[in-house]
């Protein structure tokens, strides 16, 4: 019994040093899938193509002209910017953690700015898959 709890301590302080050595050292910059889900609920909604630059930029390879800033703690990632929609503009911002070096997860909302909220202002929870280092173009 005292190797098991031995073994046990021994793993579990292997795997807080590894969690914390993940949380200090990964970047999110490269070419992602956004999976988008409807909140409350999860169903699918949509997905899109993100390039997260080195620069703390991002755009999108698949809505036209949807750019904005990141940052970074940690593992935590907040990714925000605008689209523009005909005749206003979208406020957007997605929240979430890396939790591997290939996925990020978070909420995320969008919103009419800086006008009226509109009817369809809407939250998401959303996943994220990395696709490599290298981005397309923006759309």
């Amino acid at each position: 019994m005292k190797m098991f709890t031995k073994l046990a301590l021994t793993l579990t302080i292997g795997v807080a040093c590894a969690a914390s050595a993940f949380a200090d050292g990964t970047s999110p910059v490269g070419y992602w899938q956004v999976s988008f889900y409807h909140e409350p609920g999860g169903a699918p909604y949509v997905a899109q193509m993100v390039c997260i630059q080195a620069g703390n930029t991002w755009y999108s390879t698949t809505q036209h002209s949807w750019t904005g800033d990141w940052f970074q703690n940690g593992s935590e990632v907040q990714w925000y910017g605008n689209v523009p929609m005909g005749s206003i503009s979208l406020a957007t911002i997605g929240m979430g953690q890396l939790t591997t070096e290939t996925t990020m997860s978070g909420e995320y909302a969008e919103w009419n700015a800086p006008q009226t909220p509109l009817s369809w202002d809407r939250h998401y929870t959303y996943n994220m898959v990395y696709q490599g280092a290298t981005c397309p173009a923006p759309a």
